[in-house]
């Protein structure tokens, strides 16, 4: 138990010590969210603005990325229109193994 919070609750009570310990779980979560928003920026699904977890998919037009999630049924690109019955989107490999090496730090 930290010295603050031991502090805290000494003077405070409990309820107080317990809201900074969720206060400091919300911050930790915004890093998190903040790291997702380095070197994963990049490889964002363009509709839902998450980080896919299995196959990326992009357009070959302006290689706006796409999770398969957001990719089924659509039949084209939210970006740049692009019709994707005539050109489908490719899978991004590069991108797949980034998120795979960056997840992993």
């Amino acid at each position: 138990m930290s010295k603050v919070r031991l502090a805290l609750r000494h003077t405070e009570g409990e309820a107080a010590a317990d809201k900074l310990d969720r206060a400091a779980a919300a911050e930790a979560e915004a890093q998190d969210e903040a790291r997702e928003d380095g070197p994963l920026a990049i490889a964002q699904c363009a509709c839902c603005l998450r980080t896919p977890r299995t196959e990326v998919m992009d357009c070959r037009r302006c290689d706006a990325v796409l999770c398969p999630t957001c990719l089924e049924g659509r039949r084209e690109c939210p970006i740049c229109g692009q019709d994707f019955t005539a050109c489908p989107p490719r899978r991004n490999k590069w991108a797949e193994r980034l998120i795979r090496r960056t997840r992993r730090m």
